[in-house]
């Protein structure tokens, strides 16, 4: 069980592509790597800030505000974001994205804390499962033509509801992803049962919190 103190992990200093990055293309998605556990440089752990202002009186940072880091891609942007959120005990999802004018190419995108945002009915709510209480976290990622890759911008780091103890029963963190998708596709032509295919998943992946039914 995640304690209810907050772990911020500062980004490695920024990559340098040496090679191939002349390549890397805006519209083109390159083979996303990981994201990686750690990071250089020193961890610190800031306490958890309280302030009031108007109904938000709790208020937990999650992102240090200067990130250096240069993505090679857009879903490695994300990757890295919506996994640093997920060990803070935050779940962070596209708000919503914007393409390069007369194109196809996504130049920039809203990530936005789960709970962001307003229901505008109840019946939302009891269909959705989610309790959107209009968390104010919100990053930008762009892409820059001088780096060949994408920026990250913090523009509110800041959450006006504690972290989650336990994530494993959220629809997200249960998601598969395209390569797991991939293989349970494989595994169910060959007629494995569902309660198999997860295990052969989870054996690859550790982390997986998925369960039968998302199969």
């Amino acid at each position: 069980m995640r304690s209810g103190r907050m772990r911020t992990i500062l980004p490695e200093r920024r990559r340098v592509w040496a090679e191939g990055a002349s390549s890397v293309s805006h519209g083109h998605t390159p083979l996303i790597r990981p994201p990686r556990e750690c990071y250089a440089g020193e961890q610190s752990h800031p306490p958890q800030v309280a302030v009031k202002e108007g109904e938000v009186d709790v208020v937990y940072q999650n992102m240090d505000r200067n990130t250096n880091e240069i993505f090679i891609s857009v879903e490695e942007l994300m990757a890295w974001v919506k996994s640093r959120a997920l060990d803070n005990g935050y779940v962070v999802v596209t708000g919503r994205s914007k393409k390069k004018k007369g194109t196809d190419e996504v130049n920039k995108i809203w990530l936005l804390c789960d709970r962001g945002g307003k229901h505008n009915s109840t019946a939302i709510l009891r269909r959705t499962g989610s309790k959107k209480i209009g968390c104010p976290f919100k990053l930008i990622g762009t892409y820059d033509i001088d780096s060949y890759g994408w920026k990250l911008q913090v523009r509110n780091d800041k959450h006006n509801h504690e972290p989650a103890q336990n994530l494993e029963g959220h629809p997200f963190v249960r998601r598969l992803s395209e390569q797991e998708h991939n293989m349970v596709r494989h595994l169910t032509e060959q007629h494995m049962e569902p309660r198999n295919i997860l295990s052969i998943i989870k054996k690859q992946n550790p982390d997986n919190v998925s369960i039968p039914n998302d199969i």
